[in-house]
């Protein structure tokens, strides 16, 4: 009860401050005495909507129960993810390269969910990555009956003190700059999708590279299966 009593007050907090501030920041322009232009109200509109969003995926993704899970082939999930951030990649000047198993991967899982987790991990990575840099998705076969999907970029080791904070809940990797960005959910998120599949989520720095990852249970790598 005390757990769920500090989510409620987190959440509560999340939403009269977050998601307040650029609402109401929207609400006071349009009431100016001298107006204000449509597209002006655009980015406080957009990082409300985003913000909730993010909150709707997050409790979608804490509702999940495996009974309810099907056999899905991940490379598909993973594939789909690339698609929806090839746009914002190239924006970035930042090229986005597929590590990608030609036999399929299957695992029992929720397919919207792990898209949007590796979404999160591609938006993170491109959030961070140096122009002209390269971001990498792939997936790893590390031990019968596991996989590992991770998104790798280029970047400076994080600290100690970061990595223990990265997934905890409103916990943003900018919160040290004076305008932080994002909602705080992102990680948190691929967290809450991995421990609801049975698995876990993490990071690794090595080398001047920043890989986060999520590792599962596999269903098989069974490549007489058809594709869904």
């Amino acid at each position: 009860m005390q757990a769920l009593e500090a989510q409620r007050n987190e959440a509560l907090a999340f939403i009269s401050h977050d998601l307040r501030t650029p609402l109401a920041s929207a609400v006071s322009q349009l009431e100016s005495p001298d107006g204000c232009a449509p597209e002006n109200l655009l980015p406080s509109l957009r990082r409300a909507l985003g913000m909730a969003q993010a909150f709707l995926w997050l409790a979608r993704a804490e509702a999940l129960e495996r009974r309810q899970m099907k056999e899905l082939e991940l490379t598909a999930v993973l594939e789909q993810a690339a698609d929806e951030l090839y746009a914002l990649a190239r924006q970035r000047q930042v090229s986005l390269v597929r590590q990608l198993p030609e036999a399929p991967v299957w695992i029992t899982g929720d397919f919207q969910s792990l898209e949007r987790c590796a979404i999160n991990l591609l938006h993170n990575a491109l959030t961070y990555a140096p122009t002209g840099t390269q971001v990498s998705i792939g997936i790893d076969l590390p031990a019968a009956g596991e996989v590992t999907f991770w998104v790798a970029n280029a970047g400076p080791p994080l600290s100690g003190e970061q990595v223990d904070r990265l997934f905890q809940r409103f916990s943003r990797g900018d919160q040290m700059a004076e305008n932080p960005s994002g909602t705080g959910l992102g990680l948190y998120f691929v967290r809450t999708v991995a421990e609801r599949h049975g698995g876990e989520a993490g990071v690794t720095c090595a080398a001047g590279t920043v890989r986060f990852w999520v590792r599962l249970a596999a269903a098989g790598v069974a490549a007489n299966h058809s594709a869904p």
